[in-house]
C-alpha cells in the first residue's frame, strides 16, 4: 500500500520521534524531470492505519531518538491517538521521562551510562537498543535491601508540556512496566521492582525476580496498580537490590530500558498507540544491521509487544552509496523478520517513510533512491504501507517547499522549532492514520 504525502492544515497533531546525530554532507542535487513527474499528484486513498490498534518499533536515525523538544519524537505525543505508554531509555524531564539512576547510597556500587561505542565491557554480545543503557557494578554484597538504586518513570500533570500522559492517564490507571534486563554469567542473583506513584512506594505491589546467569536478555513485567497515591505528577517503578541474595564481587546489573504502558485493571493490553524506538543519532541501516543484535531485536519486541515495524531512515547515506540503498534495505526487513519469527511472533506490518530533504546535505538524488526503493519494497507485501514526505517537503521545489511550515536548525537538518516538529509529526499521523481521497 502506497500514500504519498498531502499536507494538513488544521488541528493538533504530532509524533514522537527525537535525535541526535550528524549527517553525511553532499552538495544538493536538482531533481529530473522524471523525478518531477513522481510528485505530480498523489492516488486516491482511504485511511491507512487504526491509532487504537498501533504498537509501533520506530527504526531510524536522529530524526527518532534522544531527547530534543524541537525534534518529532517529543511531539508524537500530541498526536490525536490515544497513546499508551513509552520505551524509557534515557531521562528528560520536560520531555515527560524521569530516569534516575545512582548508586543507593553505597560507595560499594559504581553507576554508568552506557552506549553502544563504548560497550558493555564484560566480552559479551552488543546487545543495545542502540541509544544508551544502564550498568551497575557491586563490589561487595549489598545488605541494603531499602536502598533504591534506579527509578524509571513517567510524568504527568502541569509541569509536563511534551508527553503525552496527563492526569487522567496517570491517576486511577493500572499501568504495566516491562524491564528489559541484559544477563550474563555476571549478573546479579536478583532484582526488587516496586511500583511507585507521586514520589510514594507501594506497600504491596513489589516483586523479586531472579535473572539468568547465562547470556541474553530478559524481560521483566512488573504491574503497577491504581489503588495508592491518587496525588502526584510520576508513576513508574524504583529498582532495588533484594534481601536474601548475596551479590558477588563484581557483579552487575544491566538495564537496557523499561516500557511503561497503560492496561486493563488485570494488567492486559488496552487498545491505544504504543512506540518504542531503536536506532541513534548519524545511522544508516548499514549501522542497524552491523552494531544491533538480532537479541535486542527480540527483547524490543517482546517488551513492546509491537506488531509494526515503521523504518525511517534516508537523511544519513549508506556507506555503499545510492546504489546500496536497495539491498541494505531488505536486509534490514529481512532482519526484522527473522527477529519476530526468532520471538514467535507472526510477521509485522513495515511502514516506510521516505523522509524530507535537508538542505545543503543529502542530494535528491538519493533521497529519489530511497523513495524508489521503499515505494518498491511496500508493493511486495500487501498490509506494507509507504508514506513520503518528498510531495510536502522538498527543498528543490518551490512549489512544495515552505519555510513558514518547515524551519530546520543550524545545520539544516532537524527541526529548528517546535511548530516545525509538529508540523512534520501532524503530516506524518495524517499520512499514517488518515490517508486521503482525491
Amino acid at each position: 500500500m502506497i500514500v504519498s504525502g498531502f499536507r494538513r492544515t488544521t488541528g493538533i497533531y504530532a509524533l514522537c520521534v527525537c535525535v541526535l546525530g550528524a549527517m553525511g554532507l553532499a552538495a544538493p542535487v536538482k531533481m529530473s524531470p522524471s523525478a518531477d513527474r513522481a510528485h505530480d499528484k498523489a492516488p486516491g486513498l482511504t485511511p491507512r492505519l487504526d491509532p487504537s490498534e498501533f504498537r509501533c518499533i520506530v527504526v531510524g536515525d536522529s530524526q527518532t531518538t534522544g531527547p530534543d523538544t524541537n525534534r518529532i519524537r517529543t511531539q508524537t505525543h500530541r498526536w490525536d491517538a490515544p497513546m499508551l505508554g513509552e520505551l524509557l531509555i534515557v531521562g528528560n524531564s520536560a520531555g515527560g521521562f524521569l530516569v534516575n539512576n545512582g548508586t543507593g547510597g553505597s560507595s560499594s556500587i559504581s553507576y554508568q551510562l552506557l552506549d553502544v561505542n563504548s560497550g558493555w565491557g564484560d566480552g559479551g554480545p552488543n546487545d543495545f537498543f542502540a541509544v544508551k543503557a544502564h550498568q551497575w557494578i557491586i563490589d561487595e554484597d549489598i545488605d541494603a535491601p531499602e536502598s533504591r538504586i534506579g527509578r524509571f518513570r513517567v510524568r504527568f500533570g502541569a509541569g509536563n508540556t511534551q508527553a503525552p500522559w496527563d492526569e487522567a492517564w496517570g491517576i486511577g490507571a493500572p499501568l504495566r512496566a516491562r524491564i528489559v534486563v541484559r544477563t550474563s554469567p555476571g549478573s546479579v542473583p536478583a532484582i526488587e521492582v516496586r511500583a511507585e506513584r507521586g514520589g510514594q512506594t507501594s506497600a504491596t505491589a513489589r516483586g523479586v525476580y531472579e535473572l539468568s546467569d547465562g547470556w541474553g536478555l530478559q524481560v521483566i513485567e512488573h504491574f503497577i496498580p491504581a489503588d495508592f497515591a491518587v496525588t502526584g505528577d510520576d508513576v513508574g517503578v524504583g529498582i532495588y537490590l533484594p534481601d536474601g541474595y548475596v551479590e558477588e564481587p563484581g557483579s552487575r546489573l544491566q538495564i537496557l530500558g523499561v516500557i511503561i504502558e497503560r492496561v486493563d485493571s488485570v494488567g492486559r493490553a488496552v487498545p491505544g498507540t504504543m512506540i518504542a524506538y531503536q536506532g541513534r543519532g548519524g545511522w544508516t541501516m548499514d549501522d542497524h544491521l552491523s552494531l544491533l543484535t538480532t537479541a535486542s531485536r527480540v527483547a524490543l519486541i517482546q517488551a513492546s509487544d509491537a506488531d509494526h515495524v515503521l523504518i525511517l531512515l534516508g537523511h544519513n547515506q549508506e556507506p555503499g552509496g545510492l546504489s546500496s540503498i536497495e539491498g541494505n534495505l531488505g536486509a534490514l526487513v529481512a532482519a526484522w523478520e527473522f527477529a519476530y519469527k526468532v520471538a514467535g511472533r507472526p510477521r509485522p506490518r513495515f511502514v516506510y517513510v521516505c523522509p524530507w530533504t535537508i538542505i545543503f546535505e543529502t542530494p535528491s538524488a538519493y533521497l529519489l533512491e530511497v523513495e524508489r526503493v521503499m515505494g518498491e519494497m511496500a508493493s511486495r507485501n500487501r498490509s506494507d504501507v509507504f508514506v513520503n514526505y518528498l510531495p510536502l517537503h522538498d527543498y528543490t521545489r518551490p512549489d512544495l517547499y515552505d519555510p513558514s511550515r518547515y524551519m530546520l536548525d543550524g545545520p539544516s537538518v532537524h527541526p529548528g522549532d517546535v511548530p516545525t516538529a509538529v508540523n512534520l509529526a501532524e503530516d506524518l499521523y495524517e499520512m499514517l492514520f488518515e490517508g486521503r481521497r482525491d
